[in-house]
């Protein structure tokens, strides 16, 4: 699914109906949950950036389901880039730095389903 393809990139391919643009039965969406140390990431399908993230902390989350087109057109393979972090870089990090002084590297990556339900707090739903 990951492949490294350089210093600081990847490519990520998409499995099964996922890389056709389409969501699992039941979900409303389909996030791309990428944990990563560096500085800024940035995603995208074939020549198109779907999404990018300065650092956080937090995992980055994107959105498939707007990518659909996209993700069709590019067979479902993915470019992730990290831009790496440097040591006057304002994110806060624990882990060490490279012996270049640099850290940008990919921790991983998942395929989280969103299922959106909604439900009555009021109590009335049965009048």
């Amino acid at each position: 699914m990951v492949r490294r393809t350089g210093a600081a990139r990847w490519t990520v391919a998409l499995p099964g109906e996922a890389a056709a643009g389409y969501l699992p039965e039941g979900a409303d969406d389909l996030l791309l949950r990428i944990r990563y140390r560096g500085d800024v990431g940035r995603l995208w399908a074939g020549g198109t950036l779907i999404g990018d993230n300065y650092a956080n902390g937090a995992p980055w989350e994107v959105g498939l389901k707007e990518h659909g087109d996209l993700l069709r057109a590019c067979d479902g393979v993915l470019t992730l880039a990290v831009a790496p972090l440097t040591p006057g870089s304002p994110v806060v990090m624990e882990e060490p730095f490279d012996a270049d002084g640099t850290v940008a590297d990919l921790v991983d990556v998942a395929l989280v389903p969103v299922m959106v339900r909604t439900f009555d707090l009021t109590g009335k739903d049965g009048e």
